[in-house]
Order: structure tokens, then C-alpha cells, then sequence
């Protein structure tokens, strides 16, 4: 039962995958370029075929006719995917918050014309990442302190109401937004406590189910003799 719970579960990983990338505009500019270039062949040796007198006019038409045909097909169905996208940014508000809080408020904006399926975390640059995780020698520890370093992180994104955000998908309609608040002071009280002096840079991540992330600067952190100071960008 275990193993078919892996291989069920690895199918799923590798079927997502495919579909994200049969969905995704470099692979479909990829297959329009391919046409293309196969119809410019195609044509190119039929006219060669044909001034050479070994095929007549009429074959020429209804190749060109049949390859046209799937080209605008294709063209359309580019143009149908295309015209219902979400297209996400990541705009910041003015501060709110004292500067002893800390709290720093972010508009995630849909301007596409599809709605957007996101998920919200925030990330640490890997420097800071890498001397956090030195001070545990087993890899094992590592990844388990790695788990709980960002599930921190990711626990100080709060909503409009002051609960926490889920890690699970949010849904923004076309020309919709949702705001968000990021408890700096919360993370960095935290590492205070874990890392003893450093440096770093928080970032908020936005990633939709394409794949496609968007990125906002939060703020440079420095920890020193169990004091800190926060830089906004």
C-alpha cells in the first residue's frame, strides 16, 4: 500500500508538471514557432518541386490552403488562451504602523481578464538562509529547522481582519485585489532568538498556478549582538 502510494503520488507530481508545462507561453511560443518554420520548409520545397516541373500547380494550392488552415487554428487558439489570463503585480502601501511594529501592508493586484488561483509566502535571501542552517551540523536537523524557519515567516502574513493567511490558494477575480500585512518585527524577533548576528533580506512571493512568481522587495535586516535594525526599501 505504501508503494502505491508513492507511485500515485509520484504519477500526480509528474502529470502536474506536464500540465504546467503544455500551459505555459514558453511552450506554446515554442510550438507556434515550430509551425511556422515547418510551413516556411514545406512551402519553400513545394515551389522548388514545382518550378522543377515534377508537381503541378494544384497540388501547390491545396498544400498551401491545408497549412494555412492549421496555422490559423493554431493562431486562434493561442489568441483564446491568451485573452483570459490573470496578470498579477505586487504594489506597496504607505505604512501604517509605528516604526517600533514594524508592519507593512501589500496590495496584490489581478489587472488580466481570468481569475487568479495564488498562493502567498515570503522568502529569505540564501546567504542569511545558509548561516541560519550552519549552526546545525546533522542534514536532518537542517531541513526540519529549514521547515520551521519558513513556516515563521510565512505565519506573519496576516489579513485584513488580523488572522493569519493559510498557505492555501486564494482566488482573485479580474481587476480584483486582496491586501496583506507582513509582521516584520514577528520574523525578526524570531531569528533574534536563533541567529546570534547577520544580515539579510526579506521578500513577499506571490505565485500563481502557471508557475509564474512575482516578487516584492520587504525590507534588509540586520541582526547584532541580539539587536536589530529593519531598512525598508
Amino acid at each position: 500500500m505504501s508503494f502505491g502510494g508513492i507511485a500515485l503520488r509520484s504519477i500526480y507530481s509528474y502529470t502536474k508538471k506536464i500540465k504546467m508545462l503544455i500551459a505555459s507561453r514558453p511552450f506554446i511560443v515554442f510550438i507556434f514557432g515550430f509551425i511556422c518554420g515547418f510551413i516556411v520548409t514545406v512551402v519553400g520545397a513545394i515551389l522548388i518541386l514545382t518550378n522543377l516541373r515534377i508537381i503541378g500547380l494544384g497540388d501547390l494550392g491545396e498544400w498551401i490552403g491545408a497549412l494555412a488552415t492549421v496555422l490559423a487554428v493554431v493562431v486562434s487558439l493561442y489568441l483564446a488562451r491568451s485573452a483570459n489570463k490573470p496578470k498579477l503585480s505586487i504594489e506597496r502601501l504607505p505604512c501604517r504602523s509605528e516604526p517600533s511594529h514594524r508592519k507593512y501592508d501589500f496590495e496584490i493586484v489581478n489587472c488580466g481578464t481570468g481569475s487568479a488561483n495564488i498562493r502567498i509566502s515570503l522568502t529569505i535571501d540564501d546567504d542569511f538562509l545558509n548561516l541560519y542552517l550552519l549552526q546545525f551540523p546533522e542534514s536532518v536537523s537542517r531541513e526540519v529547522w529549514k521547515l520551521r524557519l519558513f513556516q515563521v515567516l510565512n505565519s506573519s502574513i496576516i489579513n485584513n481582519s488580523g488572522a493569519e493567511m493559510s498557505y492555501d490558494r486564494h482566488f482573485i477575480s479580474p481587476k480584483e485585489s486582496i491586501i496583506v500585512t507582513v509582521d516584520v518585527k514577528k520574523n525578526v524577533d524570531w531569528l533574534k532568538s536563533k541567529v546570534e548576528s547577520g544580515k539579510g533580506n526579506l521578500e513577499i512571493v506571490v505565485q500563481d498556478v502557471d508557475g509564474i512568481v512575482k516578487k516584492e522587495q520587504i525590507c534588509d535586516f540586520s541582526l547584532e549582538n541580539k539587536d536589530s535594525y529593519v531598512k525598508v526599501h
